[in-house]
């Protein structure tokens, strides 16, 4: 696995695109589709994950998808309001991308050629979800953040903006929770130490570290 960040967009979303032995997946796309597909190159282009409904997290998608035909991901509870079949979680708007792989929490898909597991964690949105990588191994990750790659085959956290460095997603927006929040933050505390956490804003973490504050 390769993973290589993108930071984009007025609120520094973090774009990831994680290579498999079947191709990228991209994952929240926030906004420059030019530039995510100059990122990219020749390289196919497996699947576009959204890890929740929120403006700075999909505002490419629909573009990228019309310019990769990879299909769209995204929970079953935050898909309608993606597709533009619900009203926007927010004041800002986004063009609506249709979601063709729908999934549910605890389903595991192929994607890129790896196996991920979803796991929906309400709090930020309803249906919030981090998708999570086993690993094959306890191999470090080299590299970082801020435009940087790393490769792992250590356990993966792709968790968009439920948990950060040091902190977790905001609640106060409509459909938010606080208490959905922290027992979707204590779900992701029981999972390896050693998971790099793969978050929407801001550095790489791990569960290990990030478990010291969650109560």
């Amino acid at each position: 696995m390769k993973i290589e960040n993108m930071v984009l967009g007025p609120l520094a979303n973090n774009v990831y695109l994680i290579e498999g032995p079947d191709g990228v997946v991209v994952v929240d796309p926030s906004c420059e589709p030019e530039r995510i597909v100059e990122a990219l190159g020749e390289r196919p282009v497996s699947a576009i994950v959204l890890t929740h409904a929120h403006w700075d997290h999909v505002g490419a998608a629909k573009a990228l998808r019309d310019a990769t035909g990879a299909v769209v991901v995204a929970s079953s509870v935050d898909a309608p309001v993606i597709a533009g079949e619900q009203p926007f979680l927010t004041e800002s708007e986004f063009d609506p991308c249709p979601v063709d792989m729908v999934v549910e929490d605890g389903q595991r898909v192929d994607l890129g050629g790896l196996t991920w597991q979803v796991l929906v964690t309400p709090g930020h949105t309803p249906g919030s979800m981090c998708l999570y990588y086993a690993g094959e191994g306890s191999g470090e990750d080299t590299g970082g953040n801020n435009g940087n790659s790393a490769s792992a085959d250590r356990p993966i956290l792709v968790a968009g903006d439920t948990l950060f460095r040091g902190a977790h997603g905001r609640t106060d927006f409509k459909g938010g929770s606080q208490r959905d929040m922290l027992e979707s933050l204590r779900r992701l505390a029981a999972l390896p130490d050693e998971t790099l956490v793969l978050p929407g804003h801001n550095e790489l973490t791990t569960i290990g570290t990030e478990k010291l504050w969650i109560a």
